[in-house]
C-alpha cells in the first residue's frame, strides 16, 4: 500500500525562514522578527512555533495550534467512524444482497483506512507535539481556555476544501491550466499571448489562501519570482503542499459522489508535483486579515477564490492588501463573488468591488469575467462551472490601515462583558426551548398527536399551528439522520 514516497527534498526550514525574515512583521506588536536560539521571536519576546519549518504567525499562535490539533484528531476520528460504519453495514447485508454492493462497501472501507494512514502521516508533526516538546507552544501557552478568544470559524475544519488536493495534484483535467491562464491574462494584460513580460524576476509574490498550492507552484515555476510566499490557515492542505513542493508524493483515495461507475467508487489518486522540488517557496500559517508582513514588503499579491469567503468585510481587506504592497505593486485577483454574509449590503457586485478598489488607492488596470470549471472530478457525474471576476489593481497611494480585525465579538473575547440581547438570540432561545422540550418527552411511547396536544396547551398555539411546527421539527430530525 503506497503512502509516502520521498524524492529529492528542498532546502532546510531554518534557511527558508531566514531568507524571508526581512519581510516579516510581528502580528501582535508589529515590528520585525528575529531568529534566536529559542526560535523565531518578536522584539518583545513573543515566540512563534513551527511545524515542519512552517511558522505559525498569528497574534496568539498557540490558540490556532491547539484548535487545529483538535480538528486534526477530529478528522482521524471521522475516518475511524466511517470505516466502522461501512464494516457494520456490510455485516448486516441480507443474504440476497448483490455482490457488487458488498464489494462497494469494502472498497470504501479500505480506501478510508488508507486515507487515515496518509492523513496521520501528513499531520504527524502537528499531532505528535506534547507540552515542551518539538516546535509547538510551550509551558503556560498550552491553555485551552485562553485559546478560545482567538477561535477559528466553526465551519473551518481539517477536511474543508480537501478535494482541491486531487484537483491540484492528480486530476490534470484542465482546471489548473484554466486558473493559470487567468493569472497570465492578469499579469500580462495586453501582452497576453506573447512571451514578453512573463518572468517576475526580482519580484516577491504572496499567494493568500494558497490552499493545496498548485496555482502558487505554477506561478513560481513559470514566472520565476525572487520568492513566493504561500499563506493559508489549513494544516492538512499546507503540510501536503509542503511535501509536494519539496518533491515528495503521496496517494489518497478519492470518493466521487456520485461515481460514474462501480470501478470509480474509490479511486486511488497519486498526488505529485510535475515540476519536482521548487526552491524559494516559503509557506506560512497566517490569517489573511492579520497579515504578518511589513508595510510595502510585496511586489505582487494574488488572491484566488478568496475575497468572498473571508469573514472580514471587503473594504477593510482591500486596505489591508494596500498596506503590504509596495508603491506600484500589483494585486491579481480571480474568483466568484458569493459573499457569505447575512448582510445584503455586503454582498457586493463586481461594479461595487471595482469602485472600492479605486477608492482605496488602486488603479484598475485589467478586469474581466470568465466561465471556468470548478472541482470537476473525471470520476464523478457532478461538477460545477462558475463565473469568476478577475482584476489587476496597481497601488498608486497609501490609504489608512483598517482597524484590527477580530472574528469574535468582544463579549466572546472578554468573558466578563455582558452578552447583548438581539432579535437573533431571542429567536434562537425560543427555538431551542421548543426543540428541547419536544425531544425531552420522546420516550418511545408518546405519539405525534400527544405531543401536538401538549404544544397546543403549553404554547397557546392552535392545533394546526402545533401540528405544523412539530411536523417541521421532526422532519428535520429525520432528514438529518439520513445525511452523511
Amino acid at each position: 500500500m503506497l503512502i509516502i514516497m520521498s524524492q529529492e527534498s528542498g532546502p532546510p526550514s531554518q534557511s527558508s525562514i531566514s531568507a524571508i525574515l526581512y519581510l516579516l512583521d510581528c502580528p501582535l506588536y508589529r515590528g520585525g522578527l528575529r531568529m534566536t536560539a529559542e526560535g523565531l521571536e518578536s522584539k518583545k519576546g513573543s515566540t512563534f512555533p513551527e511545524t515542519e519549518g512552517i511558522y505559525w504567525l498569528y497574534r496568539q499562535p498557540q490558540a490556532h495550534w491547539l484548535q487545529w490539533q483538535a480538528r486534526a484528531r477530529a478528522l482521524l476520528a471521522a475516518q475511524d467512524k466511517q470505516t466502522t460504519l461501512l464494516a457494520e453495514e456490510r455485516a448486516v447485508l441480507p443474504p440476497d444482497a448483490s455482490p457488487l454492493t458488498e464489494n462497494r462497501l469494502e472498497l470504501l472501507r479500505e480506501g478510508r483506512l488508507h486515507n487515515r494512514k496518509v492523513y496521520s502521516e501528513i499531520l504527524a508533526p502537528l499531532l505528535k507535539v506534547q507540552e515542551g516538546e518539538g516546535g509547538g507552544p510551550k509551558g503556560d501557552q498550552l491553555q485551552w481556555t485562553a485559546s478560545l478568544a482567538e477561535s477559528l470559524p466553526s465551519h473551518q475544519n481539517m477536511a474543508s476544501y480537501h478535494e482541491v488536493l486531487f484537483r491540484d495534484w492528480a486530476w490534470e483535467n484542465g482546471e489548473n491550466k484554466a486558473a493559470f491562464d487567468l493569472l497570465q491574462r492578469l499579469w500580462l494584460g495586453k501582452d497576453y499571448g506573447s512571451k514578453s513580460g512573463l518572468p517576475m524576476g526580482d519580484k516577491v509574490v504572496a499567494v493568500l489562501g494558497s490552499g493545496a498550492g498548485r496555482l502558487a507552484v505554477d506561478l513560481h515555476h513559470h514566472f520565476k519570482p525572487k520568492a513566493s510566499l504561500l499563506i493559508d490557515i489549513n494544516p492538512l492542505l499546507h503540510l501536503a503542499a509542503h511535501r509536494l513542493i519539496r518533491g515528495e508524493s503521496f496517494q489518497l483515495y478519492e470518493f466521487p459522489h456520485p461515481p460514474l461507475s462501480h470501478e470509480q467508487v474509490a479511486v486511488a489518486q497519486l498526488c505529485e508535483n510535475p515540476y519536482g522540488p521548487q526552491p524559494d517557496m516559503h509557506l506560512l500559517f497566517a490569517d489573511v486579515s492579520q497579515l504578518p508582513l511589513k508595510p510595502q514588503s510585496l511586489d505582487v499579491v494574488v488572491t484566488p477564490w478568496l475575497i468572498d469567503i473571508i469573514p472580514e468585510d471587503l473594504p477593510s481587506f482591500i486596505r489591508r492588501v494596500n498596506r503590504v504592497l509596495k508603491q506600484g505593486g500589483l494585486w491579481l485577483n480571480f474568483g466568484p463573488l458569493g459573499f457569505e454574509t447575512r448582510s445584503l449590503a455586503q454582498r457586493l457586485c463586481f461594479a461595487e468591488v471595482k469602485e472600492l478598489l479605486e477608492q482605496s488607492g488602486f488603479a484598475l488596470e485589467v478586469d474581466f469575467q470568465e466561465r471556468v470549471p470548478y472541482l470537476q472530478s473525471p470520476h464523478s457525474s457532478h461538477g460545477r462551472v462558475e463565473t469568476v471576476f478577475c482584476f489587476r489593481g496597481k497601488k498608486l497611494k497609501e490609504v489608512k490601515e483598517p482597524k484590527r480585525f477580530d472574528y469574535l465579538p468582544s463579549w466572546l473575547r472578554d468573558w466578563a462583558e455582558p452578552i447583548p440581547v438581539t432579535n437573533f438570540t431571542a429567536e434562537l432561545a425560543l427555538i431551542n426551548k421548543v426543540h428541547y422540550e419536544i425531544t425531552a418527552i420522546i420516550d418511545g411511547r408518546v405519539s405525534f398527536s400527544e405531543i401536538a396536544l401538549a404544544m397546543e396547551q403549553n404554547y397557546g398555539m392552535t392545533r394546526s399551528q402545533a401540528e405544523e411546527t412539530l411536523f417541521s421539527i421532526l422532519l428535520k430530525v429525520h432528514e438529518s439522520s439520513l445525511r452523511i
